[in-house]
């Protein structure tokens, strides 16, 4: 190192350049289904277990310039399944409101946010992790973004191959925050739209037969909106749906042997007491068009569409930094195959 390094070195203050962050959500669970067909005993699981653990940093260099970098460890529920891997790792350059982004990260598909314990069915059909690079503007009320990425599942050219690698999938965002100009309620809303559903954490492109001619997109809206009502009491509310248009019938079919796209909805409210430090109420959500529950293997005759589930959570905040959640959910497909589950959350952010 020369001695320009070393002096540059001695008068850059990483402390207050960079900082740590992270998440420990450990979680206790029990899950039991129930079968339809005659002679299939109930499945009863139930695990103590670490869903996810996370550390991160931020550099920010300068007023223009940031980098990200964050590490993430999660183990299965009820089985041996466990994994470390780099979650997230972007550069940031922003400048009045606009934005370029590039690196790993969660592409803005979905809003995926729950006052429950568990992932919303509708973050298991957007969830949309990539390498990407992405223009944006973001205000006090709005924000719109578009981004880019080389997609893992090609459709073919028109010899009947699959494509060669392409930045061949893009994906865009938009959020409107009309009440920005107060303090006391919140609320947002927002659409966003990916150009090939089988890009998704669902991996539909492990479902599909043979190679596909056109990509199939996905799309949804959410709405998230807060209302206090006094320092006591106030109010919240999620709401989700998202779909893909329809595969083609060459590729993928339902259960019944149509050509399907696939749904999500999800649908929240909750209390919201002594400043939001308590939180409970009820939840609705289903997905359709595919076998969640895999119970199809059971009965050749199952012709499985739907599965939607209801019940309730309830959250308490003792400090800022503490969640302590509760989960109850009931459901069942179309076929009366029914499942239930409960659990327990603790989690620290810091």
């Amino acid at each position: 190192m020369c001695s320009s390094d070393l002096a540059w070195a001695e008068e850059t203050n990483w402390f207050e350049m960079i900082s740590l962050y992270g998440i420990v959500d450990a979680r206790a669970g029990y899950r039991t289904t129930s079968f339809e067909t005659d002679g299939l005993d109930d499945v009863h699981v139930s695990d103590i277990y670490l869903y996810g653990a996370g550390l991160g940093a931020e550099a920010v260099l300068n007023e223009y310039l940031s980098g990200n970098i964050y590490f993430y460890f999660e183990e299965g529920f009820a089985d041996d399944s466990m994994d470390t891997y780099l979650d997230e790792a972007t550069i940031s350059l922003s400048y009045k409101g606009a934005f370029f982004e590039a690196g790993k990260k969660y592409l803005p598909v979905g809003f995926n946010e729950t006052f429950a314990v568990s992932d919303p069915l509708v973050l298991e059909l957007t969830e949309t992790w990539k390498t990407t690079m992405g223009l944006g503007y973001a205000m006090e009320y709005f924000g719109v973004s578009a981004w880019t990425f080389n997609g893992d599942y090609d459709n073919v050219d028109e010899d009947g191959e699959p494509a060669d690698d392409a930045i061949d999938g893009y994906a865009a965002r938009l959020d409107v925050y009309p009440l920005a100009f107060q303090d006391t309620h919140s609320l947002a809303l927002g659409g966003y739209f990916l150009s090939d559903a089988t890009e998704t954490s669902l991996e539909m492109g492990n479902r599909l037969v043979g190679n596909y001619e056109s990509d199939v997109p996905l799309y949804g809206g959410y709405l998230n909106a807060e209302f206090v009502f006094s320092d006591f009491a106030g109010m919240g509310l999620i709401g989700e749906y998202a779909a893909t248009g329809a595969f083609d019938k060459k590729n993928y079919l339902d259960y019944t042997g149509e050509e399907t796209g696939i749904t999500a909805v999800n649908v929240e409210a909750a209390a919201l007491l002594l400043g939001g430090q308590i939180q409970f109420g009820p939840k609705y959500e289903s997905i359709s068009g595919l076998d969640w529950l895999g119970t199809q293997g059971n009965d050749a005759e199952y012709e499985v569409t739907s599965y939607r589930q209801m019940g309730g959570f309830a959250g308490y905040d003792p400090w800022s930094q503490l969640h302590l959640g509760l989960e109850v959910m009931s459901g069942g497909d179309n076929e009366d195959n029914r499942q239930v589950s409960a659990f327990f959350q603790t989690a620290v952010e810091f």
